[in-house]
């Protein structure tokens, strides 16, 4: 448009303006078409541009990266390659992809939102449902409420992830059951559809008058309480004979010993990678962690000589312990029969596990109890693969002693799962 038309048609108009010089309505032209130009590239961003974002986010989400990853590590990396393969024109087209930090923490509510959002209305569908429950502290020293569901969807038991939530003040019955039924009541489900619950056995979760337990029978009459299988499961392996549990002791004074301490941890990794062996490291045990004690006494028996001569080095009282033929026979036994409790342990986990599955898991670990103490009795050590081939590489058979604290191991771990 002319400017003089330009003009005419603003004045005609707004009749404030007849006065305005013709360099202001140019102005005001170019600043409109300006802003058209970008509402255009705005409305036109390409759908698979945001669709790449999504998918990016989602993988940073589910590896539990930081935000800043996408724009600092993942679109540099993808532009390079899709450059270096598909040439410049391509890679200029996956530098579009927004990834900044605060677009991915945007792109990882939404998609949490709408997934929550989904388990909602299922939930409010469903007939029935069952909730786990389980309170733990996490690395700031808070502690953390966590809530899984299981309930019945079009003909179809489904297992899901409900919510962590911080316990900020107290740990009791009344302060869980009060962030649970907050979260209920806010999200429209219906405490008649509660028909389980199952806890760790804690006082709080299940004491009979005032525990979780006894609250959720309050407002859900039909729910029924249970005491969580891998949890008694835990508990009936802990007992054990007094040699046994001196070598336990003893095993994680060592591995603290190297491990938790910086300087020893860095010289041993140095040991172990000049003497070629397996593995650089050994692992931390942690109470809480029911799988760890398998996992520190095999790591720890596959690195006995390591640890040997790393303590002779050091002049540390245990060293002796490493080269003493029948406490490694009690570390190797153990390091055996805590990996077979691993195996049940994971045994009992999964989606699709049912209180009929984990009866028939712990029965036949039960049998097994008696026939690999029936064979220990006999001097055959073939169902403990690591003991068998150390009896057999160092050609030796086990003390009268070591053979009846394995006995009486099994027998006291088969009269507990009972």
């Amino acid at each position: 448009m002319k400017p003089s038309l330009l003009k005419r048609h603003q004045t005609s108009k707004h009749p404030d303006l007849v006065d305005k010089p013709i360099e202001f309505f140019q102005r005001k032209s170019e600043l409109s078409n300006r802003e058209n130009r970008c509402m255009a590239k705005f409305v036109n961003t390409d759908k698979k541009l945001v669709k790449a974002s999504y998918l990016a986010s989602y993988r940073i989400a589910k590896k539990g990266k930081p935000h800043t990853i996408g724009e600092t590590l993942l679109l540099p990396v993808a532009k390079d390659m899709v450059e270096a393969v598909l040439g410049e024109k391509a890679a200029n087209e996956i530098e579009k992809i927004p990834l900044s930090n605060d677009t991915v923490k945007r792109r990882i509510v939404e998609m949490s939102s709408s997934i929550e959002e989904q388990l909602l209305l299922q939930l409010r569908e469903c007939n029935y449902f069952a909730l786990q429950v389980d309170e733990s502290t996490d690395i700031k020293n808070m502690a953390q409420l966590l809530v899984f569901i299981r309930f019945d969807y079009q003909s179809e038991v489904k297992e899901e992830f409900l919510f962590c939530k911080p316990l900020e003040s107290n740990t009791k019955a009344e302060d869980i059951f009060n962030v649970i039924n907050e979260y209920i009541m806010k999200a429209g489900i219906s405490w008649f559809k509660c028909v389980g619950l199952c806890t760790d056995g804690a006082k709080a979760m299940s004491g009979h008058l005032s525990g979780l337990g006894a609250r959720i029978k309050k407002v859900a009459p039909e729910c029924q309480s249970t005491h969580c299988v891998i949890h008694r499961e835990a508990l009936a392996s802990k007992g054990m004979p007094a040699n046994l549990k001196s070598v336990l002791t003893d095993s994680v004074k060592v591995i603290n010993f190297i491990k938790a301490r910086a300087l020893n941890s860095r010289f041993f990794s140095l040991m172990c990678e000049d003497m070629a062996a397996k593995y650089q490291t050994l692992l931390l045990h942690t109470v809480v962690r029911w799988l760890s004690r398998g996992k520190i006494l095999t790591r720890l028996f596959e690195l006995r000589s390591e640890v040997f001569r790393f303590l002779s080095e050091q002049n540390h009282d245990m060293k002796h312990l490493f080269n003493d033929e029948e406490w490694l026979s009690r570390l190797a036994y153990l390091a055996d029969i805590f990996d077979r409790l691993n195996i049940l342990n994971m045994g009992l986990q999964g989606p699709s596990t049912t209180v009929f599955t984990t009866n028939d898991k712990i029965s036949s670990f039960k049998k097994k109890l008696v026939l690999f103490r029936s064979q220990a009795q006999d001097k055959d050590f073939s169902a403990f693969p690591i003991l068998a081939e150390f009896l057999e590489e160092n050609d030796i058979s086990l003390k009268p002693e070591v053979t009846d604290d394995i006995t009486s191991h099994m027998e006291a771990l088969q009269t507990s799962f009972d």
